[in-house]
């Protein structure tokens, strides 16, 4: 009697507990994320001086169509890459050839992003830097036709601030403001747009 007694509390002191396993899985399940954001933005876009001798200004309207792949791991802190394509100023002038025909230029400077970034994610704000290499192309254009192209690669940084509005369990929809500077250069654009943010990946 005494030995079956202490077999069914051996076999009840064994036993998991179930509640806790289940409760550790549910919290667990969804503590690490792979993020994929992709955005569009139009910007302003300032140069220390005229950028050319044909300039009237050295301020330019743009636009930064981008992509993000965050790592979002059990904590505040989340790390990925980013690129995209940034027009940081086109401008189209007036002026004459060599016999004194008028031309029609455009002036173009657009590049590709290539950073390490961190980000920062208290509820639904989010807020992140990247460090990296712009990939620039310049443009001359004369009468629709292109005469004359140079590429060249600055290092810069870029920054943002978003809020995501939940629309499923994996997506959000939402606003983003943020920077790139051009450290050499003295370039600076300040951006505002919509971002769209996707779970692609939680374990």
């Amino acid at each position: 009697m005494i030995e079956s007694i202490l077999a069914a509390l051996l076999i009840v002191s064994a036993s998991p507990d179930t509640t806790t396993i289940m409760r550790s899985d549910s919290s667990l399940r969804h503590a690490y994320r792979v993020e994929a954001t992709i955005g569009g933005l139009i910007q302003a876009t300032r140069y220390p001086d005229k950028p050319t001798q044909l300039s009237n200004s050295n301020v330019f309207p743009g636009t930064t169509f981008f992509g993000r792949l965050m790592w979002h791991p059990d904590h505040l802190l989340s790390v990925g890459v980013y690129s995209g394509f940034v027009t940081f100023s086109r401008e189209k002038v007036t002026a004459p050839d060599e016999n004194g025909v008028r031309q029609d230029i455009t002036l173009d400077l657009t590049g590709i992003p290539a950073q390490v970034v961190f980000a920062m994610q208290p509820g639904n704000f989010q807020f992140g830097l990247g460090l990296g290499v712009y990939f620039l192309t310049s443009h001359t254009t004369v009468n629709n036709a292109e005469r004359f192209s140079s590429s060249d690669y600055e290092y810069g940084v870029s920054s943002w601030l978003a809020y995501d509005f939940r629309l499923h369990d994996a997506i959000t929809l939402g606003p983003e403001i943020g920077l790139h500077v051009l450290s050499n250069m003295g370039v600076t654009c300040a951006m505002v747009g919509v971002r769209f943010k996707v779970d692609m990946l939680t374990y």
